[in-house]
């Protein structure tokens, strides 16, 4: 059977959604599967079509990166920040120009990631199987059924364990894909598949499990507005988000280790950096934030360069809580590791290109595409999502795929 080169660019785009059950040492392969295969089109392709105005809007940041390494003094550590930094300017590049005259079709994308709700279920059969043969720890708030035995657990999974920061962004996303196929079946009026409903109930079942407060909050404002941009009924929206919040509260109520962790957001003692609680990771963030900040003022055109700013951080730490520089913590916020890093400008060409893509994602009322920038756009408020290669592979790959897309039509 010979395959065309469209149908191979296509598997090498669906195959990405083997991303949450690939371990992270051999993620690389579906980059450089998509690469190849990009790149032998271009190669043959007679038609050659470049976008250079959005390969350059969406691969600014890893110019102004670079050039941060030019006044940082830790060149080496400079380097290891900087290798994540290749999915900044491959998917651009693959997308924009090697596949500059190829058209991706909404179905493959969707296809991408349906492929991707099923590793995230098939990753979460295996750690519920691997739950069975973990060792128990003596400390009852370690152990079953705390929220911290699962998030300890979820990240020790032989091969393909992950951080929780990682599993909560695959099950918000998979939410996400798993909610436009529950509004399509609603939609076209057919029977909606009971698997789905199941699915969608164990994605949000485990978010919970894990007490992802960052990724349930943003699952919470997007499908609010979302649905505010989707109704032609503003009073339904209110009443919309009104019953949300109050189902998310009662929700958390009966969930006492969940309900733990979002007491703390209410507890005046968090927004103190004063006699800092290692189990209060609200607060812990407050002075990380602050301590950001902090250092931002004293620098805030060019930043410290890419590889000094850990080190900034932690000689700041040293004066507020052991607990900070135990565990070497960065700037807990995206925005804020951009501006450490790179100065006004950096974060401004970051914004432009958020914006950049949100105006794509608005043009054709593409609401998939606006759920998922905004998802990630209010993660990166609490995590420094593309700064590890697990984040930045999955960050870019989404935000590229859909931009370029968007992006032909509006040629066309």
């Amino acid at each position: 059977m010979k395959f065309k080169r469209e149908d191979i660019i296509n598997y090498s785009i669906i195959s990405f959604g083997l991303f949450p059950i690939i371990p992270n040492k051999l993620k690389g392969l579906l980059l450089i599967f998509v690469f190849l295969t990009s790149l032998n089109y271009y190669l043959k392709d007679k038609n050659k079509e470049n976008y250079f105005k959005p390969f350059l809007i969406n691969t600014a940041l890893l110019f102004v990166y670079v050039l941060s390494m030019f006044y940082t003094s830790d060149i080496s550590y400079a380097f290891r920040k900087l290798g994540p930094g290749i999915s900044i300017i491959f998917f651009p590049l693959i997308f924009f120009i090697f596949l500059g005259s190829f058209k991706v079709k909404r179905e493959i994308i969707n296809k991408a990631l349906n492929l991707f709700s099923i590793s995230t279920l098939a990753f979460l059969f295996i750690y519920f199987i691997y739950l069975f043969f973990v060792d128990r720890p003596i400390n009852p708030y370690f152990d079953f059924p705390t929220t911290i035995f699962f998030r300890n657990t979820i990240d020790k999974l032989p091969i393909i364990g992950r951080h929780p920061i990682y599993i909560s962004l695959f099950l918000g996303i998979s939410i996400i894909n798993t909610a436009r196929l529950l509004i399509y079946y609603f939609k076209s009026k057919k029977n909606v598949s009971i698997l789905l409903v199941i699915a969608q109930i164990i994605f949000i079942s485990v978010l919970f499990l894990i007490s992802s407060k960052g990724t349930i909050l943003s699952l919470i404002v997007i499908s609010i507005f979302i649905y505010y941009l989707s109704s032609k009924n503003k009073i339904k929206t209110i009443l919309f988000g009104l019953l949300t919040s109050f189902l998310l509260i009662i929700s958390i109520s009966f969930i006492p280790q969940v309900n733990k962790r979002f007491k703390e957001l209410f507890v005046l003692k968090t927004y103190s950096v004063e006699n800092i609680h290692d189990r209060n990771s609200s607060q812990i963030r407050v002075a990380i934030w602050k301590t950001s900040f902090d250092k931002i003022k004293q620098s805030p055109i060019i930043g410290y360069g890419i590889g000094d700013v850990q080190t900034i951080l932690n000689n700041s730490y040293k004066n507020i809580s052991p607990i900070l520089l135990k565990r070497q913590y960065n700037s807990h916020n995206q925005y804020l590791g951009i501006w450490l890093s790179t100065g006004i400008i950096g974060l401004i060409l970051f914004l432009y290109f958020l914006l950049f893509n949100y105006k794509l994602s608005l043009e054709y009322k593409d609401y998939l595409f606006l759920s998922i920038l905004l998802f990630f756009s209010l993660n990166f408020l609490t995590e420094n999502i593309i700064e590890r290669q697990t984040g930045a592979m999955l960050f870019f790959f989404l935000i590229n795929l859909f931009s370029a897309s968007n992006y032909k039509k509006i040629k066309e």
